[in-house]
């Protein structure tokens, strides 16, 4: 049905070599070429924006795990310190 060749639209529209041959193939179709194109083109911004989105996220999360790595190690250190002092006064 219409929701398959959404599908495969949609999927199309994800490889450049197809998207080039699709906005070539539609410019031939008075004023759909155009429209499809814009929808071609909002699409791929949402894409791009979404791994925008993602790669800040990711950069976010390593520097979150730096930090608790880095609290990690300091709580080790001081749980040495504590056993060393323990046995100093055993």
């Amino acid at each position: 049905g219409s929701s398959t060749i959404l599908g495969v639209a949609e999927e199309a529209l994800k490889n450049p070599l197809s998207r080039s041959i699709i906005s070539s193939g539609l410019g031939m179709i008075p004023g759909l070429g155009g429209v499809l194109k814009l929808g071609v083109d909002k699409f791929v911004s949402g894409l791009q924006e979404t791994a925008s989105a993602l790669k800040n996220s990711q950069s976010l999360l390593n520097g979150q795990v730096t930090e608790l790595q880095a609290g990690l190690q300091e709580a080790k250190d001081r749980e040495l310190e504590l056993a060393a002092a323990q046995q100093r006064l055993a």
